[in-house]
């Protein structure tokens, strides 16, 4: 996933000798994990490649809200048409 999402946490240094972790990732050991209710997150999204990085912001999206799936797909649904049809009337008035 290119969208890099911040949601406040620090980066732990991987401990273990002659091993270094990826860069960018976050190591937590199990017992430093407790049970975080995430209300808001920061993203970055590469503009070279902005569809991958949008449909990775929705699957995130949908994937912390379950059960709301259908509104919020219908919401973007709505979004899109609205963007796709002032696009049409954009290039019916170039031409």
């Amino acid at each position: 996933m290119m969208a890099q999402v911040v949601l406040g946490l620090k980066q732990i240094k991987h401990v273990s000798k002659g091993v270094s972790p990826p860069a960018g990732l976050f190591y937590f050991s199990r017992k430093e994990l407790t049970p975080v209710k995430i209300t808001n997150i920061g993203i970055s999204i590469d503009l070279t490649q902005p569809v991958l990085d949008v449909v990775d912001v929705i699957s995130i999206v949908l994937n912390h809200h379950p059960s709301r799936h259908q509104e919020i797909l219908e919401a973007i649904d709505i979004k899109i048409c609205e963007a796709l049809a002032d696009l049409q009337k954009s290039k019916e008035l170039q031409q």
